[in-house]
């Protein structure tokens, strides 16, 4: 079946202005580790973020088309970018795009096939293309030696921990011992 996973970001972003622009509610509950679920979470400025960030996280194939670009839309016109990531290991298909002023500034998209859905749109920062010319290399890397391995698929996580000092399929760094905060949607 796959993992699958995505996630809504801002810096600068009050909690209650990001379930404003989902539209989840808080459950009342917290836990230190994510299962499936749609949670919120407050990442504290540290060592890998200048910043606070807020996002709302889904996990699972019954959350993670929960969130979409209008929700990254409607933060954006907030003045700080907002960020909109979804990936899906069935597929192997994955995309981050960076909305400003209600339209998206940039995205990176990443397919198996490397076909008409994968590319760069826009011009997103340099720091964004040294990632992508790491794991390009990698991949090329792998195709030489023969490897059955897609380096290239986790770019769009990489691009987001670099960001934000968050990954989704890792642990996240934070003060909170129970940082994830369950959401409903009612």
């Amino acid at each position: 079946m796959g993992f699958r996973a995505s996630w809504i970001a801002q810096r600068r972003c009050e909690e209650q202005a990001m379930l404003e622009a989902t539209g989840f509610h808080l459950d009342g509950r917290r836990y230190d580790m994510a299962d499936i679920g749609l949670y919120l979470l407050s990442l504290s400025p540290n060592a890998a973020r200048d910043a606070p960030w807020t996002l709302v996280f889904a996990l699972g194939s019954e959350h993670y088309e929960c969130l979409h670009d209008g929700m990254a839309t409607k933060l954006s016109r907030r003045g700080e970018p907002a960020y909109h990531f979804w990936c899906t290991d069935t597929a192997m298909v994955t995309e981050l795009t960076c909305y400003t002023d209600g339209r998206p500034a940039w995205s990176v998209a990443i397919s198996p096939d490397h076909d008409s859905r994968s590319g760069v749109a826009g011009t997103p920062p340099g720091w964004v293309r040294a990632i992508l010319d790491e794991r390009e290399l990698q991949q090329t890397e792998a195709d030489l030696a023969k490897e059955r391995v897609d380096h290239l698929y986790d770019a769009t996580a990489d691009i987001g921990y670099a960001l934000m000092g968050f990954r989704h399929d890792h642990d996240p760094v934070t003060d909170h011992p129970e940082p994830f905060q369950l959401l409903r949607a009612y």
